[in-house]
C-alpha cells in the first residue's frame, strides 16, 4: 500500500475512512510504504497521532522530526532519504551521528595521565538510596575518566565495590576535580549541598533530587539531566505538555537557567541555552529501567571532566548509554551496561588504524 494522502503540511490524525484504511492494513499485515511521512503524523511534531503504519518513509532533503523521535517515529518505520538536489535549509535541530561521537569522544594518548583524562567528582546517593552513588560512579569508571572522586554518604560501599575511587574521610575536602555529578540518589532538595559544590566554579551535571531548588546563577558549563517530570516540575507545567512538546520545554529550561538540558526519555535531547538541539543515538527500549539516569549522570560528569562542553557531553553521554546497551541485548540492569557494554562500546567506536 503505498500511502501519500497527506503531505508535510497534513493535518494531525486521519479521517474517518483513511483511518479505516490504515487499520486494515495493519490488521491484514500489508506493507504500508509512506511518502514524505505516514499520513495524520505532523512534520514537526513528536506526537503518535493517529496515523498509517509506515514499514518504510520514503521522504526528501532531510529527514523531519517525526521520523526521529518518539514516540512518533513508531510509525515511520525504516526511513530512506532520497536526495532530489534541494540543499537542506539552516536548522538549529540535529541527530547525533556515528562519526560525532567517535571524533568527540575524548581518546587517550601516549602522554595521556590519570589528570588530563579527567577528574570527575561525585556528590551522590543518600542512606536511603546508596545505589544511586554506586551507579554513577560505575558509568563514569566505565567510560574513562581519570579519577573518580566520590564526596557523599556512601562511601563504605563505594570503595567497597571500586577500589580504585578516591573517596577522603572528610567530604568537605575531597580535592581538586574538573568537573562535579550532584543530585542523583538526594532524598530532595538540598540546596546547601548544591552550593558547596558549586562554589568550586567546575561544570556540574545537575540530576534528579538537586534539579528541584537552583539557585539563580549556575557555574558555566553546568549540565541538567532532568526526565519528564522532573523538567514539568522545574518549569512548573504539567508533564503531559513536557511530552507533547519536549522540544520546547528543554529549550525554556535551558533559557531559564542558563545551563545546557539533557531531557531523557525514549528521545533524549541535548539543548544549549541559544536553543540548539541535538538528538542523542536511540537506544533499546529494555534501556527504560530505575538507576539507568544515575549511571548516565556519572557518564556525562566523566566527559564533562575530560573537556568536552556540556552539550556534546551529553549527547555523546546518552548515545554512549544507548550503544552499550545494544551490546547487551534483553533486559539488563544499569550496572550491567556500564560495566561490561560501555567498554565494547567505546572499543567499537575506535576507527580501524
Amino acid at each position: 500500500l503505498i500511502d501519500g494522502l497527506a503531505g508535510l503540511g497534513g493535518r494531525a490524525g486521519l479521517p474517518d475512512a483513511a483511518a479505516a484504511v490504515a487499520r486494515a492494513a495493519a490488521q491484514a499485515r500489508v506493507p504500508v510504504v509512506s511518502v514524505d511521512l505516514p499520513s495524520g503524523l505532523v512534520a514537526d511534531a513528536v506526537i503518535a497521532h493517529d496515523s498509517f503504519a509506515a514499514e518504510v518513509t520514503v521522504t526528501f532533503i532531510g529527514r523531519k522530526l517525526a521520523q526521529v523521535a518518539q514516540p512518533a517515529a513508531s510509525a515511520c518505520g525504516r526511513v530512506t532519504l532520497v536526495d532530489i538536489g534541494v540543499p537542506v535549509t539552516v536548522t538549529d535541530v540535529w541527530r547525533i551521528t556515528e562519526e560525532d561521537v567517535r571524533s568527540w569522544y575524548p581518546w587517550p594518548g601516549p602522554r595521556s595521565d590519570k589528570y588530563s583524562r579527567g577528574v570527575v567528582g561525585l556528590d551522590t546517593g543518600s542512606p536511603a538510596y546508596p545505589g544511586a552513588a554506586l551507579l554513577g560512579v560505575d558509568g563514569a569508571l566505565h567510560t574513562g575518566a581519570g579519577m573518580v572522586r566520590y564526596a557523599g554518604p556512601a562511601r563504605e560501599r563505594v570503595l567497597a565495590t571500586f577500589p580504585s575511587v578516591v573517596a577522603p574521610l572528610d567530604p568537605q575536602a575531597p580535592g581538586r576535580v574538573q568537573a562535579w555529578v550532584c543530585g542523583s540518589g538526594w532524598p530532595g532538595p538540598d540546596p546547601d549541598r548544591l552550593a558547596r559544590r558549586l562554589r568550586d566554579g567546575v561544570p556540574t551535571v545537575v540530576d534528579a533530587g538537586a534539579l528541584t531548588d537552583l539557585p539563580d546563577r549556575l557555574p558555566p558549563g553546568c549540565l541538567l539531566t532532568p526526565h519528564a517530570g522532573e523538567l514539568a516540575r522545574l518549569l512548573d507545567v504539567q508533564r503531559s505538555a513536557v511530552e507533547e512538546d519536549p522540544v520546547h520545554h528543554a529549550r525554556e529550561a535551558a533559557r531559564r537557567t542558563g545551563a545546557t538540558v539533557l531531557l531523557k526519555g525514549a528521545t533524549q535531547y541535548c539543548v544549549r541555552p541559544d536553543g540548539a538541539v541535538m538528538l542523542a543515538e536511540p537506544g533499546p527500549a529494555w534501556s527504560a529501567t530505575a538507576g539507568s539516569g544515575d549511571t548516565l549522570a556519572g557518564i556525562a560528569g566523566a566527559l564533562l571532566a575530560a573537556g568536552l562542553d556540556a552539550w556534546r557531553a551529553g549527547a555523546v553521554a546518552a548515545s554512549l548509554q544507548a550503544r552499550a546497551a545494544a551490546i547487551l541485548p534483553g533486559p539488563r540492569t544499569p550496572s550491567e551496561v556500564a560495566s561490561h557494554g560501555l567498554p565494547d562500546a567505546i572499543i567499537a567506536l575506535r576507527a580501524p588504524d
